[in-house]
């Protein structure tokens, strides 16, 4: 009984130090800390800058997207953006040549279909045949991210230091709506934000920026695996392999639509999960408590999140197993409490289709299918990941 207890405890210690525990000692340890290094100003010289990312049928968001992109108050003549088609069959391509024939600043590049991060490969093996400056930004970004005016800039100042290695934005969600989980994932995004920043100031290890908007130098930009499907986890573990820092600059913003949708929302919650255990793979020597800096965030914020289901199920296997050693009352409450958790879905089901949406009951429910959607992923990472070709998400 005593080692079912410990390992039941273990579990749920584990569980609450990952979710509360360590964005709360994120908070104490940031301390109102700010970025030290240097930065640029808006009145110095910048480098150039190549934005470029990939695209399969963006016609309904890419007007907005080319745009938002255009009407940057960077220095119109430092930008270049490439857009990578992967092999789009709507309006996509008509798009981006309508925008180019007009602004010789965009690019269209048309690929057969092969996946975002071959696209990405593609287009970087273009870049690297064109005579480059040493100090050139390449910024990475997705069809559906919309940029501020500024959002360019801020994300490139802080290249003056040669300590940065790469600068993730922050994430701002557009479409909040009741009876979903969009308040749900808002306040998750919301949180991961501030985490990622504090983990900035504190570290230097930011962990993971967001795919949709990024920036590293062009010399320090990989391939990536033919097969990798987050490519955007993959280039923050790379740079803090080589030591250079991960940041995030709340002053660098995009604006996204996420689905309000749960099924939707699963199902890329299980490839990114998918892709997550791809890159704990292949960077095992950043778990080594010799990289600290890196370490610590990574298992407090990414890996024990990542052991998640297993944790949860452990956890309940100990107590399912506990009454049969003992009858005690405590004993049969912490039973009670872990059968009630199973029938959360259920209610939250239940409680949507009477119009009766309850807070608590729906972050409970996000809660369980995010760690079921991981439980997937895993699956699918140990059956083999054949191919990183991908469907646009529903918005």
């Amino acid at each position: 009984m005593i080692a079912l207890l410990i390992i039941y405890l273990i579990c749920i210690v584990l569980i609450g130090y990952s979710y509360v525990v360590y964005p709360a000692l994120l908070r104490v340890l940031s301390g109102g800390k700010k970025f030290s290094h240097e930065q640029f100003t808006q009145h110095e010289s910048l480098p150039d800058v190549i934005i470029f990312f990939a695209v399969y049928n963006g016609e309904k968001v890419l007007r907005e997207k080319l745009q938002s992109m255009l009407q940057s108050d960077y220095p119109a003549q430092q930008i270049k953006i490439l857009v990578g088609s992967d092999e789009s069959t709507d309006q996509t391509d008509a798009i981006v040549n309508e925008f180019a024939q007009v602004d010789h600043r965009v690019e269209l590049h048309r690929f057969s279909r092969r996946g975002k991060a071959n696209v990405l490969n593609s287009l970087s093996e273009i870049l690297q045949k064109r005579p480059l400056k040493n100090d050139t930004i390449f910024i990475l970004t997705d069809a559906y991210a919309i940029f501020e005016p500024q959002t360019v800039f801020e994300l490139v100042k802080h290249f003056k230091s040669d300590e940065i290695g790469i600068v993730g934005a922050k994430y701002i969600n557009t479409n909040v709506q009741e009876g979903g989980i969009s308040i749900q994932e808002k306040a998750y995004i919301q949180r991961e934000n501030l985490m990622k920043y504090h983990e900035s100031v504190v570290f230097g290890s930011m962990m993971g920026v967001y795919g949709a908007c990024y920036a590293i130098r062009a010399v320090d930009y990989p391939q990536f695996p033919t097969n990798i499907l987050m490519e955007d986890f993959y280039v923050t573990m790379l740079t803090l392999l080589n030591n250079k820092k991960s940041i995030l600059s709340l002053d660098a913003k995009f604006y996204e639509s996420i689905p309000n949708s749960m099924d939707i929302e699963y199902n890329r919650k299980r490839r990114i999960a998918a892709g997550n255990f791809q890159n704990l793979f292949h960077f095992p020597s950043l778990l080594s408590p010799l990289r600290f800096k890196v370490a610590f965030p990574y298992w407090s914020h990414k890996v024990i999140r990542w052991m998640g289901p297993l944790l949860l199920f452990a956890s309940y296997v100990c107590i399912l197993l506990l009454p049969f050693y003992s009858t005690a009352y405590w004993v049969i409450g912490l039973l009670a409490i872990h059968l009630f958790v199973l029938f959360i879905p259920m209610l939250d089901f239940v409680s949507k289709k009477v119009e009766l949406d309850i807070a608590l009951l729906r972050y409970a429910n996000y809660f369980l299918q995010m760690n079921v959607a991981v439980a997937s992923g895993f699956l699918w990472f140990v059956r083999g990941i054949k191919t990183n070709v991908w469907q646009p998400t529903a918005r």
